[in-house]
């Protein structure tokens, strides 16, 4: 995954912004379950889910980064 350079952690917005408006906070949250449902229906787990590993577009748009610890679960029974 590449992620443009203009793009801010969520880590960075909130230290920047503080707390977030509620409607933020739901669309920020409904893009990291897609990426997460996303990752988990190909069979990958993420593995370092945290705020400095979601990126935040100039549209509000949130991208998960940082796959170093990323696991491939096919086979394994869950």
């Amino acid at each position: 995954v590449v992620v443009p350079r203009h793009e801010v952690t969520l880590a960075q917005m909130v230290m920047a912004e503080g707390q977030l408006p509620s409607q933020a906070v739901y669309e920020l949250l409904w893009g990291v379950l897609q990426g997460l449902h996303s990752l988990h229906s190909n069979g990958v787990v993420h593995g370092s889910l945290h705020p400095g590993n979601i990126f935040v577009t100039e549209k509000g748009c949130s991208i998960l980064g940082d796959f170093d610890f990323s696991k491939s679960v096919v086979g394994y029974l869950l």
